[in-house]
């Protein structure tokens, strides 16, 4: 999938793009290979949103600050939520791996086997995902998505 303000996805606004990948996911492994374009500002994937991208949590990478962080999706770019994010991360211009886990308010992130971040959310609403660039394009390859039991045994299913 490719992410952008043109081409795949939806049609850029602001330089914004997004594709959506899944509905109806609570509980989820991601894995992905992830090839930034040069320039781009952010990138990342949104999950728990509902129709039309409307809210859910954002794992938003930051390549010029060297920073990875989950927020609200509708907060706005200027507020950083410091507890959730890590810094100077390296190479977030350069392809790598990314592994998102999520089960019920805990997520889980590993950025190419050698930084993680670990987060505990209010519970998501909705149940799909997108992946997104800001001001650029990234290509997002070798995904896979799988299903995974919440921590209490439960089997996946869409939020209730």
């Amino acid at each position: 999938y490719a992410a952008a303000g043109e081409g795949r996805g939806s049609p850029g606004v602001d330089g914004f793009g997004a594709v959506g990948v899944a509905s109806d996911t609570s509980n989820f492994l991601l894995r992905a290979q992830i090839i930034p374009g040069s320039l781009v500002s952010s990138y990342g994937i949104r999950f728990g949103a509902g129709e039309k991208m409307r809210g859910g949590v954002e794992l938003r990478v930051e390549p010029t600050k060297g920073k990875i962080g989950l927020r609200p999706a509708e907060t706005s770019l200027a507020v950083e939520l410091e507890s959730s994010a890590i810094y100077e991360v390296a190479a977030l211009d350069r392809p790598f791996e990314l592994e998102l886990l999520v089960s019920n308010d805990i997520v889980d992130v590993c950025v190419d086997g050698r930084r993680t971040l670990v987060a505990r959310l209010a519970p998501s609403t909705g149940g799909r995902v997108f992946l997104f660039a800001q001001s650029g394009r990234v290509s997002f390859e070798r995904i896979e998505l799988r299903p995974v039991a919440d921590r209490h045994g439960g089997t996946m299913g869409p939020p209730k």
